[in-house]
């Protein structure tokens, strides 16, 4: 994604996304162009990712992503980038051909099918966590901004009115007897709520600074979470790895017996004896083997059902983490109406006074 492309997303989203990694400007020293350049970078990015959840992204991927020719603007950016995605796998050699079919063993095949299905839904399962880390940080930010700007509002027009109140009782306090004695005391009175409306905006403004630190910590989690996937993927590729390597060494040593049988034939019939144990050997190392394999297949079973209770965990998170921000902007906004409330009653009384004078 070029910059052109990313200044032609929906303003909410932009607004988004610069609200939440505007810390980056204090941090790494940049600008507002250098923000904009790692925005679109980080975009870039996450679409690579949602290609090809489990492949290495090079530099030279990410500046083809982003449209350019050179490496050197997504050199500048790619450690920040992996820093905060954290779901970067470790660069790996390609293995070589090893897909030959063993045809005197029935395990290879189904072996491949399990782990190919494990790997594929190690595939499906990062993808839907960065998917869903991507639209959850959006709707936090969004909720984050339209709650800081509803308190604004509301804190300054409180603010407004309690100041024109005050300037008009300090100015009707110049008359004379008991009428400057009672607006003298209304105005102190409203100079004390007018610091309570303070520091309540004050204490709102902190609690959506917690807030927004909470959905931080929420996404240090899912970092954890899709680390947690990664290494399970590195796993199951290790186990796929010892498993080609135990069929080899079974093939090794079939044909190692099969040679021994051809030298052995035109022998003596006292030799006989020893290639019968040559043999006896030969069948319990493949059962020895046999029993390796049923274990790594077992093995993969255990991984699948850790990957499920990974996705349940994740899921349990992410419907706790919707529950609080709900419960808190409501709280937030109950206190605003009560609020709200006193000071209408506040006024109608002084309004009332000033009627019956």
């Amino acid at each position: 994604m070029t910059k052109e492309e990313y200044a032609s997303l929906d303003k909410k989203r932009r607004e988004a996304l610069e609200a939440e990694y505007g810390y980056l400007r204090k941090e790494q020293g940049w600008g507002d162009q250098e923000l904009l350049t790692f925005l679109a970078l980080l975009l870039s990015y996450r679409e690579l990712r949602r290609k090809g959840p489990s492949e290495y992204i090079t530099r030279e991927d990410l500046a083809s992503a982003y449209g350019s020719n050179s490496t050197g603007t997504a050199s500048k950016f790619m450690g920040v980038i992996e820093k905060i995605e954290a779901d970067q796998p470790a660069p790996r050699k390609r293995a070589p051909n090893t897909s030959q079919a063993n045809v005197s063993s029935p395990h290879p095949a189904i072996l491949q099918s399990a782990f190919d299905g494990v790997r594929k839904a190690l595939d499906t399962l990062s993808v839907a966590v960065s998917e869903g880390r991507t639209k959850e940080s959006l709707e936090l930010a969004e909720r984050y901004q339209g709650l800081l700007r509803e308190q604004q509002a509301t804190s300054d027009a409180d603010l407004a009115a309690y100041q024109k109140r005050v300037a008009d009782l300090e100015k009707s306090s110049s008359g004379s007897g008991a009428e400057a004695w009672k607006n003298n005391e209304a105005a102190e009175s409203l100079r004390t709520r007018l610091v309570g409306v303070e520091a309540e905006r004050d204490a709102a403004v902190a609690r959506a600074e917690q807030a927004d630190h909470d959905r931080e910590l929420d996404r240090v989690r899912l970092a954890a979470a899709e680390a947690l996937v990664q290494a399970m993927q590195a796993g199951a590729i290790n186990h796929a790895a010892e498993v080609k390597r135990l069929q080899q060494e079974l093939k090794a040593n079939e044909e190692a017996a099969r040679r021994t049988e051809t030298e052995l034939r035109g022998d003596h019939a006292s030799t006989r004896l020893e290639l019968s144990a040559e043999r006896q050997r030969s069948a319990e190392a493949a059962a020895a083997r046999d029993d390796a394999l049923r274990a790594r297949e077992n093995g993969a079973t255990l991984a699948h059902a850790e990957l499920d209770e990974v996705r349940r965990l994740h899921l349990t998170e992410l419907a706790e983490m919707r529950a609080a921000h709900a419960l808190e902007i409501a709280a937030e906004r109950r206190r605003n109406d009560e609020l709200t409330v006193a000071v209408v009653r506040v006024a109608g009384k002084q309004s009332f006074e000033g009627g019956l004078q």
